[in-house]
């Protein structure tokens, strides 16, 4: 196997059968101007998938015959294989475990508003914070809640933000901006799954109060 080109060898074998150079080579297609596809790929591979993964953008140009284009393909690859291991986070298909997801909001003293970003089996793929406001309010913007959640390829999301009082009761503002976000969301293909109000030691989900639209 050492001797047949790649895309022979998958085409053969199948993609298990290769090693992880030739893996490399395939994405690559091309080598540098002083190694051929694949002494590059060997040289990757040689660092350890694992330490690939880890690797900034910037880190990736700095290696010796990596533009721009190929960085690029590599990340997007690993990527790929990171998403189809299920090695997102934990579920979250419930106000509850949304909850466990949030709950460092109870302590916050200041209005703080938060998204969690889910795939398509509602797993957590990152938790943000959108804005920290003042004592009383926080001001969101639908822009900056979706950004994130087209940045990292969410089919979902929940939200979630403090009341410093302790009471979670959602206000009426807390009501117009669930719907502007369900618009928003409705506008982008995405689906806004809850909106959380969490107060001390205790929370309330709009969607089982019937305030958030499907």
């Amino acid at each position: 196997m050492h001797n047949t080109l790649p895309r022979e060898c998958l085409a053969q074998l199948g993609a298990k059968a290769l090693r992880d150079d030739q893996l490399i080579a395939l994405v690559l297609r091309s080598g540098a101007r002083n190694d051929s596809v694949h002494q590059l790929a060997q040289r990757l591979a040689d660092l350890g998938l694992e330490r690939l993964q880890s690797f900034s953008f910037e880190e990736w140009l700095q290696l010796d015959g990596l533009g721009e284009a190929k960085a690029a393909s590599l990340i997007a690859a690993l990527e790929l294989g990171r998403r189809s291991l299920g090695t997102a986070g934990p579920p979250v298909t419930t106000p509850e475990e949304a909850y466990v997801q949030l709950q460092d909001l109870a302590g916050a003293r200041k209005e703080t508003f938060k998204a969690l970003y889910l795939d398509g089996r509602r797993r957590l793929l990152r938790a943000e914070v959108v804005s920290v406001g003042t004592l009383t309010a926080t001001l969101v913007h639908p822009r900056e809640v979706f950004a994130p959640a087209l940045e990292c390829g969410a089919a979902s999301l929940v939200v979630a933000h403090n009341h410093p009082s302790g009471d979670p009761t959602p206000s009426h503002e807390d009501r117009l901006l669930t719907e502007r976000l369900c618009q928003a969301g409705r506008l982008l293909g995405l689906n806004l799954d809850d909106h959380l109000v969490i107060g001390k030691g205790c929370f309330v989900s709009l969607r089982q109060l019937g305030l958030l639209v499907a």
